[in-house]
């Protein structure tokens, strides 16, 4: 977790930040969150494996693959505040 919040320290612009998971990292979220980071984790076809996708606050990015808002999968637009939950 120390090494993913080094690694999107230095994020701007169009960078994106994509880590792979054997599960959902639900620890590292609220620190994502704290540090004003949007992202997105997505299942993949292999169950054992998460996808999570980290980008600068800066910009208006938002998830454009059906599968994002998917299970209990976090969708980009409800973690940057923009667009409502429901």
């Amino acid at each position: 977790m120390r090494e993913t919040l080094e690694r999107a320290e230095p994020l701007g612009g169009h960078d994106v930040l994509v880590q792979y998971n054997d599960r959902t990292p639900q620890s590292l979220f609220p620190r994502l969150d704290d540090r004003g980071y949007p992202y997105a984790a997505v299942g993949t076809d292999t169950p054992t494996a998460v996808v999570t996708a980290i980008w600068s606050g800066e910009g208006e990015w938002t998830v454009s693959d059906e599968r994002a808002g998917e299970g209990d999968q976090t969708d980009a637009r409800e973690r940057s505040g923009e667009g409502d939950a429901t």
